[in-house]
């Protein structure tokens, strides 16, 4: 099965985001757009495991929340990736407390890689992916970004992780929630 670990966004944060979305849909370029209840905050991908490592996964992001207190995020901005260029990647961003969202995913990378996975090499950039551009487009782009590049979407507290399961489909990638994980000091949810 095919599996990341996440921050799951407030259902007020989804909608402005949404709301965003149809915003930018505008856009002179091929997109495919993210669902607005698929968007989170990607923390690690593992790919595809056997489902017999679910066990050991659920056991190392346990102890991780266990070590974090709970903290703020802000979702504000939009920008691509790359900066420069043809853009690849729509994205809103992430501010706030990031020190502590930091130390939460170093702590995951840790226990995954203690419990036998592969380091993630790859420099973590928070984000929420909006859309993955699939090919050229005709137009300004960049002035419909630049409307929304200053534009607040919402603060929250992050009190939990989620290990989810991601099913590729025709009409997109699908997630479902596999197990929440708390935040050391909050409620079981």
């Amino acid at each position: 099965m095919r599996v990341f670990v996440a921050i799951d966004l407030p259902p007020e944060t989804r909608a402005r985001l949404e709301t965003l979305l149809a915003d930018l849909r505008h856009m002179p370029l091929r997109i495919g757009w993210a669902r607005p209840e698929g968007i989170h905050l990607t923390l690690r991908f593992l790919g595809e495991v056997p489902e017999g490592s679910l066990e050991v996964i659920a056991g190392a992001l346990e102890r991780a929340a266990r070590a974090q207190a709970p903290f703020s995020l802000e979702v504000a901005g939009v920008g691509t990736f790359p900066v420069r260029g043809a853009p690849r990647v729509l994205w809103a961003g992430v501010g706030g407390e990031t020190g502590p969202m930091a130390t939460l995913k170093r702590t995951i990378e840790k226990n995954l890689e203690a419990a036998g996975f592969a380091p993630d090499d790859r420099g973590f950039q928070p984000h929420l992916t909006l859309g993955r551009v699939k090919g050229p487009g005709r137009g300004d782009w960049r002035s419909i970004m630049t409307l929304h590049a200053e534009e607040r979407f919402g603060s929250f507290e992050v009190r939990e992780i989620v290990l989810f399961e991601s099913q590729l489909t025709p009409a997109g990638a699908l997630y479902r929630a596999l197990r929440r994980f708390p935040l050391r000091g909050s409620a079981t949810a």
